[in-house]
């Protein structure tokens, strides 16, 4: 048995599912698996104000916190189940997003049609080469604006 697997059950719903959706999601149709929810430590002070189930997130999942060069973590925004590991990796989704953006030809609404043969977006220092194909194959973060559909689950 693999000790991580990967799911794409947003990918074939089309759609973004809210975290604590998808965990309840996955953890009743995969009753023998135990789900972690991954996240940088920058972002650990915030969980409790995301809107509407931050504080239940908290409360009832197990939390893996990558640590973040030069950000110390402030332990009373520490979830009850949580495991560090220091990676001192410097990056983000977030900011690869951001700089992503960035590189979008606005002023002739082209997105990344004729720029994305001829950058990496700004990101190589931030996610592997093979990412960053796999955004450009795809055309992610499109610069349209895209309507988010919100699937929730049912249990």
């Amino acid at each position: 048995m693999p000790l991580l697997q990967l799911n794409d059950i947003e990918i074939q719903h089309s759609c973004f599912i809210p975290t604590y959706n998808l965990l309840k999601m996955l953890s009743s149709t995969y009753k023998n698996y135990k789900f972690f929810f991954c996240v940088g430590s920058d972002l650990v002070h915030s969980i409790k104000d995301w809107k509407p189930d931050g504080p239940k997130l908290l409360q009832e999942f197990e939390f893996i916190i990558m640590t973040r060069p030069n950000y110390i973590i402030d332990t009373s925004y520490l979830p009850q189940k949580h495991r560090i590991i220091n990676t001192n990796i410097d990056g983000s989704s977030t900011e690869i997003r951001k700089r992503i953006k960035k590189n979008y030809d606005k002023k002739h609404n082209t997105g990344l049609i004729n720029n994305r043969k001829k950058k990496n977006f700004g990101i190589n220092a931030l996610t592997s080469m093979s990412v960053i194909e796999y955004i450009k194959q795809h055309n992610l973060y499109d610069s349209k604006e895209q309507k988010e559909v919100v699937l929730t689950p049912k249990f």
